[in-house]
């Protein structure tokens, strides 16, 4: 009774997939493509201070208590 409905619904799926695959495929050409010779990608080196501040406090405190 609901074959009809599975099957268009199966195709939109397909469909849907196909056209989400083709989109990744060209922006992945295109990023190659402006990238060009340049191949090495730049790494952003951040330190969370707070963090790194802690955690070298963290190790000063630890150390003095146990002294």
């Amino acid at each position: 009774m609901f074959k009809k409905a599975q099957v268009g619904e199966t195709t939109s799926w397909i469909f849907a997939t196909i056209v989400i695959i083709t989109i990744i495929l060209i922006s992945l050409f295109i990023v190659q493509f402006y990238q060009g010779k340049n191949k090495e990608i730049e790494e952003l080196k951040t330190v969370d201070v707070v963090a790194a501040k802690s955690l070298f406090s963290y190790i000063l405190t630890k150390n003095k208590t146990e002294e």
